[in-house]
């Protein structure tokens, strides 16, 4: 199955090394499009290699891409285009988190969340526009419930999210007229190795939040062991919007998320309410 006209898709999803960009990978060649799934490190890919090769999927390419590297997205980009001549839809998936007070992140930390999270989606969507001119093209950006909510010792994940955001509101208006959807997923806790990955402030050990930040560390040991949502249930999303060439703005995926963005639109203005809000959804983490 490829779009609604028949004709195949050529995608792009990154961060495809597990989790959603793996699951959103394998779905959209499953539905018979051209798939490019980019991984940081292409020696870390077994697992996107593993299942490509057990659905017997010979419409996936499997591409080294570092998005917080220009010449890394450049390099991957002329890879796509010298191919396949095109580029229909861009999943920018790809991300990390880092976790620490403010005061405890180096600049370093910053920068390096920031430049995947944020700067590298805008390069790389920057670059894949021009790709898409003449036809319909589709740019869904992953976002989550920390693009809505800003959440204590997550503020250079939560500035990433929350500029994500803005960036595909702003994009979605300027691209809509050229024929180019664009749409969020914000999701929130899913299966993914996402916190196994999740990356702890250096100066947080010994500081003056530690306290805290070993509290959240707790949080983050207890999420790991429940059931949420299942990357499937994104990647099923993606291959959908793909394959219908057309989106709303937003999708909100996961009863947690659905429960604390309904509350930032219930408590607007009122932080006392909203931090309730937060302290009873943690309580359930």
């Amino acid at each position: 199955m490829s779009g609604e006209d028949g004709e195949e898709r050529v995608v792009v999803v990154t961060g495809c090394s597990s989790g959603i960009g793996l699951e959103s990978a394998i779905m959209c060649a499953k539905m018979g499009h051209e798939v490019y799934a980019t991984v940081r490190n292409k020696a870390r890919s077994t697992q996107l290699k593993d299942r490509v090769e057990k659905d017997g999927l010979g419409n996936v390419t499997v591409l080294e891409m570092d998005v917080s590297s220009t010449s890394s997205v450049d390099d991957a980009l002329s890879a796509v285009v010298e191919k396949s001549r095109r580029i229909d839809a861009l999943f920018n998936n790809a991300g990390f988190m880092v976790m620490g007070s403010l005061e405890d992140l180096t600049w370093s930390e910053i920068q390096n969340q920031i430049n995947t999270d944020l700067m590298g989606p805008i390069y790389l969507t920057k670059n894949t526009i021009p790709h898409m001119r003449g036809r319909r093209g589709l740019i869904i950006n992953m976002s989550s419930v920390a693009g809505k909510v800003g959440f204590q010792l997550s503020s250079a994940y939560c500035i990433s999210k929350f500029g994500i955001e803005g960036f595909t509101e702003s994009l979605r208006r300027e691209l809509g007229p050229r024929n180019i959807d664009v749409c969020l997923i914000e999701a929130g806790i899913v299966n993914t190795k996402f916190f196994e990955n999740m990356r702890r402030a250096r100066m947080s050990y010994e500081s003056r939040y530690a306290r805290e930040t070993d509290e959240m560390k707790s949080v983050v040991d207890r999420i790991k062991k429940e059931k949420w949502t299942d990357p499937v249930e994104i990647a099923r999303l993606v291959a959908d919007l793909v394959g219908r060439g057309g989106a709303e703005c937003r999708y909100v995926v996961g009863s947690d998320a659905r429960y604390l963005i309904d509350s930032t639109y219930h408590n607007r203005g009122d932080c006392g309410k909203m931090d309730g809000a937060i302290a009873e959804i943690m309580a359930k983490y």
